[in-house]
């Protein structure tokens, strides 16, 4: 039956009785053949997702920094897309881009492009982070200058200067960048 309607070889029907726990030989052992276990666990996967969201009104499923997506991971989600279409089930995809010209690592029904922060948003979040203590001018424009209107970036660098207790910020004991911030 797996060989005539499925197309599978013999190692691929071993390795999924085994992984559905109904081989009969209980000594038999998994091939490591990938493509049977990364086809096993995307169905396992989107059953799950269609499982769970039969539970709740509707399902909202987020995927952070997908401009990452190995070609494995990619296969999943053009599988997923495909199986969920008539779910109600929203996926959410982010990424980041260089340029105005890069275009989205999936299809997508709609897109929506982030802009930096401006000065005075950034002042904002950089105020509420190290409060009215420590955020003198100098600080604001270090933060500010490092972050370049970045949230996760503007988020870090003020947290690393409330954490410094007052630092110079005109020194050069300070990170350079935010690949120094984090060694």
């Amino acid at each position: 039956l797996f060989s005539a309607i499925w197309g599978l070889a013999p190692e691929e029907i071993t390795d999924l009785l085994l992984l559905l726990g109904a081989h009969p030989d209980r000594d038999a052992r998994m091939s490591g053949n990938p493509v049977v276990l990364r086809g096993w666990l995307y169905r396992q996967l989107i059953t799950r997702l269609i499982e769970i969201r039969g539970t709740r009104p509707a399902l909202i499923v987020v995927l952070e920094d997908i401009h990452w997506l190995d070609p494995s991971s990619g296969e999943f989600l053009a599988e997923l897309d495909q199986q969920l279409a008539r779910e109600r089930i929203l996926l959410v995809f982010t990424q980041r881009t260089v340029g105005p010209d890069d275009r989205p690592a999936r299809h997508a029904d709609r897109v929506l492009r982030l802009t930096p922060l401006s000065t005075p948003q950034s002042t904002e979040m950089i105020r509420a982070i190290l409060g009215d203590d420590l955020a003198d001018q100098g600080a604001l424009s270090w933060v500010r200058d490092k972050a370049r209107g970045v949230p996760l970036f503007v988020s870090a660098f003020a947290d690393f200067a409330r954490r410094q207790s007052g630092p110079d910020f005109s020194g050069t004991s300070l990170p350079l960048d935010l690949l120094d911030l984090f060694e």
